[in-house]
């Protein structure tokens, strides 16, 4: 499927219930909508460098 798809698994693994984790590579492509949320570096799977997300809150 591809390393996108890999990442968005991961990062849906990771998210606890009222959340949802969005890798910068995605945030950039839907910058101009107006998302807050807490960023974080996390170490996933199968990745030998940190993925840097934002974490919303609903």
């Amino acid at each position: 499927m591809g390393d996108d798809v890999n990442i968005a698994a991961r990062l849906t693994s990771q998210a606890k219930p009222g959340e949802v984790i969005v890798s910068d590579k995605a945030m950039s492509l839907v910058g101009s909508l107006d998302m807050d949320g807490e960023i974080r570096d996390l170490q996933l799977k199968g990745r030998s460098e940190p993925v840097r997300v934002r974490v919303l809150k609903f």
